[in-house]
C-alpha cells in the first residue's frame, strides 16, 4: 500500500535565480501538501515559483509565485497555499528562485506516490 502520510523533502536557501529546487524522480508522483518560505535577512526580498512538468522549462505558464514580496526579518514562513494539493508527475520539478542568494529558505513537504 502507497504511504500517504506526508513528508519533509527539501529544505533549501534559493539562489539569485530561478533553478531546480526538488525534482521527483521517474517513478514517482509527487502531491504537494506545504510548500513555506522564510526571509530572515533585514531587508525585502522577492521569490519566484513554478511547478513545472516533465519536459517543461520555467516559465509563465507554470508560475504560481511572481515576484511576490518576502517581508525582512519574517518570524513566521508565508505559506504558499497556490500549491497546495498540486500534483507533480515523474520529471516534474519544483523551481525557485529569491532576487538575493541565501536570502529566503524555502522548505516543501509531501507524499510520494510510486507509480
Amino acid at each position: 500500500m502507497a504511504s500517504t502520510t506526508p513528508q519533509q523533502l527539501v529544505t533549501i536557501q534559493l539562489g539569485a535565480t530561478v533553478a531546480s529546487a526538488y525534482a521527483v524522480a521517474t517513478n514517482r508522483r509527487l502531491i504537494i501538501t506545504k510548500i513555506t518560505l522564510l526571509n530572515t535577512t533585514g531587508t525585502d526580498r522577492t521569490v519566484d515559483l513554478h511547478l513545472v512538468p516533465s519536459g517543461g522549462s520555467a516559465d509563465a505558464t507554470n508560475q504560481i509565485l511572481d515576484a511576490k514580496v518576502m517581508e525582512a526579518n519574517m518570524t513566521e514562513p508565508y505559506i504558499v497555499t497556490g500549491a497546495m494539493q498540486h500534483v507533480l508527475n515523474g520529471g516534474g520539478a519544483i523551481h525557485a528562485g529569491a532576487d538575493a542568494a541565501t536570502a529566503v529558505t524555502m522548505v516543501v513537504s509531501g507524499v510520494l506516490v510510486v507509480v
